[in-house]
């Protein structure tokens, strides 16, 4: 079981509070392991405890147990464990779960309501087809009267919706995707992720997303001491986002080859300008951490900015696309009836 990010967020606030009070990792997962309700959660950190027991460190015990993955926080946590201040660590972690958390519920807020509506679409288009459309197509056949283009586009629509055929290589598809998900996934990952940013408005929403993602991981590990190299490498196997990380991967050669993260950006056509001058100036004043804190911020609002303008553009947008698709759909279904009472009367 992977846990969600606010209850990582809600027991590394906790660790950190109560290894400031002076009890011991073991003590403080005994305890938790003991008043947790949740099975699943109760089994993670028992096993973190038992590993700890056996001798292994802080950082191993904690990923294999599967209180913690992230390539980014095992790396405070190996620090705070060899540096003694585990309990800093543990802070930084949650306080920066605790910004995720509040970040991807925002945009759970903001694309809540175009999921929805677009899903009562789909469904009543469905319906429409499937249900209404079939009551209507005997009557067309005992009438005998040549049927318009639209109207036989949909019933020809039902047909192949219907053909057991069809359904049977819909369900032999997904029944493929979900037993190789794993390799499906690194084939149209790419593909599905390069699409989402050429979108107008949607594309520029991600990627700024991902400049805000950056500027937060990286003020993260610079503000714990790791180098920047380092930094940059673990901000790589962080990232999900196939595009993203082809666009980050230049910076680590720039850098490796002796060259400013500032003047290695150059490369990067969708690390924003904003960053990059931060950064520079960071370099040159030596508060890199603290520029990419305040970039990060400038991000956030921004972001949520283009999520309003978004959200604003979406709606409507999907809602006009309702009500055209089923008005052609009644129109399809009414218009021979229409034909026939006008022919009827002449």
């Amino acid at each position: 079981m992977k846990l969600s990010l606010n209850k990582q967020a809600e027991l590394y606030a906790q660790l950190s509070v109560m290894l400031a009070s002076g009890l011991t990792l073991n003590q403080i997962l005994q305890a938790l392991a003991r008043v947790e309700k949740s099975k699943p959660v109760k089994k993670i950190l028992q096993t973190t405890l038992r590993n700890l027991q056996s001798g292994r460190s802080i950082r191993v015990s904690l990923q294999s147990g599967g209180l913690v993955t992230d390539p980014l926080f095992l790396q405070l946590i190996d620090i705070g464990e060899h540096t003694g201040q585990l309990g800093e660590s543990f802070q930084q972690i949650a306080s920066t779960m605790e910004e995720q958390t509040e970040f991807r519920s925002r945009l759970i807020q903001a694309t809540t309501y175009p999921l929805v509506v677009l899903l009562v679409a789909v469904v009543v288009i469905f319906v429409m087809i499937l249900f209404i459309v079939p009551s209507f197509a005997d009557v067309y056949r005992s009438m005998g009267a040549e049927l318009p283009w639209i109207t036989a586009f949909v019933l020809n629509l039902n047909r192949w919706l219907t053909n057991p055929v069809f359904i049977l290589l819909v369900t032999a598809l997904v029944g493929f995707l979900l037993m190789t998900r794993r390799s499906a996934s690194r084939v149209l990952l790419p593909y599905l992720t390069g699409l989402l940013y050429r979108l107008p408005v949607i594309g520029d929403t991600v990627l700024m997303i991902r400049n805000y993602e950056f500027c937060v991981s990286l003020a993260l590990l610079t503000r714990s001491g790791i180098p920047l190299l380092k930094s940059l490498n673990l901000i790589v196997q962080h990232t999900a986002d196939p595009i993203w990380r082809a666009q980050l991967k230049p910076l680590i050669t720039g850098v490796e080859s002796g060259r400013n993260l500032s003047d290695s950006m150059g490369s990067s056509s969708m690390v924003s300008p904003l960053i990059r001058q931060m950064i520079l100036v960071g370099e040159e004043t030596a508060e890199l951490s603290d520029l990419m804190v305040k970039t990060a911020v400038i991000f956030k609002r921004h972001t949520d900015t283009r999520l309003k303008v978004l959200v604003a553009l979406v709606e409507p947008a999907l809602i006009v696309i309702l009500g055209l698709t089923i008005s052609l759909i009644l129109i399809s279904v009414y218009l021979p009836l229409f034909s026939a009472m006008g022919n009827f009367g002449n």
